[in-house]
């Protein structure tokens, strides 16, 4: 089977929907209502399941050049730099660790081209007959399917399922940065009501997140790179060191949210629902037990 489908969403999950697409035979077109293709954020890492899955769409390769291994969650500390765990080879599998800008990189690198459409915001969404349209700034398109990608407050989501619950606040804020500091070991730092946590990313730089409890969203201040300073200045180094290596720009502030589950992420339109039907009604082969 192949057809045409939008993928609305030109971060990682979507540049990943739509390279998959690809393997199997589909045409596609990535919907980004950004005006440049980039990723958003700071660093991430990947286990070793997530990598089946890279080397399932063909890029396991890139994306190791551009990772860097990580033993970060065998590494547990305190504040005063005692540990609690410390790593030690073959002890546990390592993470990949990215800078998220880089494998986003690796994704686009391998999405064919002319697939990629930026400037190009989701208004609507319509089923038909046979297809489904997708309304955006700047046109309108029809596929065989629809994947949506489109983050935690995705317009797909809210425009099928519009009694659903918006994100959900976790209590949980953090800071996020990346700073020119070669040869970090990844480690975890467990301190009082939240955690400070460091993995090595490609070209001689450190990724790091502090997180830890808040009583609202959307808590900001002046300066929040002088306010993670203030909160973990007398933590072990090379943990103040590493903040203050980051750029005043660099530093990123995220609130963590969560959605409750839909009780179905699949909208089929009539077609759909009646070729589905037709396929489950087909007499099945009868299959022998082998013993």
């Amino acid at each position: 089977m192949s057809g045409h489908a939008i993928v609305v969403g030109g971060g990682i999950g979507g540049l990943a929907a739509a390279l998959a697409l690809h393997r199997v035979g589909w045409q596609a077109t990535v919907l980004e209502r950004a005006a440049e293709l980039r990723e958003i954020g700071a660093g991430m890492s990947q286990a070793p399941n997530a990598m089946r899955a890279l080397a399932e769409l063909g890029v396991a390769e890139q994306a190791r050049a551009v990772g860097v291994p990580t033993h970060a969650s065998g590494n547990l500390r305190t504040p005063d730099g005692r540990y609690l765990q410390q790593a030690r080879p073959g002890d546990s599998t390592a993470l990949l660790a990215f800078h998220r800008a880089d494998l986003h990189r690796v994704l686009l690198d391998a999405v064919p081209t002319g697939w990629i459409r930026t400037d190009a915001e989701v208004t609507a969404i319509r089923q038909n007959a046979g297809s489904v349209g997708i309304g955006f700034v700047g046109g309108e398109l029809s596929a065989d399917l629809v994947i949506a990608a489109d983050g935690i407050r995705s317009t797909i989501r809210r425009l099928l399922w519009p009694d659903a619950p918006p994100p959900r606040f976790l209590g949980r804020t953090a800071w996020l940065g990346i700073a020119q500091v070669p040869d970090l070991p990844g480690s975890i730092t467990l301190g009082p009501g939240g955690y400070f946590l460091i993995h090595p990313v490609a070209r001689g730089r450190a990724y790091w997140a502090y997180v830890t409890t808040a009583d609202a969203p959307g808590i900001r201040y002046d300066q929040e790179k002088a306010e993670v300073v203030r909160r973990i200045g007398s933590w072990h180094d090379p943990i103040p060191s590493l903040v203050e290596a980051t750029g005043e720009q660099e530093v990123i502030r995220i609130d963590i949210c969560d959605l409750d589950p839909l009780p179905t992420y699949v909208r089929e339109g009539g077609a759909a629902r009646r070729r589905r039907a037709r396929d489950e009604s087909r007499p099945r082969p009868r299959r022998r037990a082998i013993l």
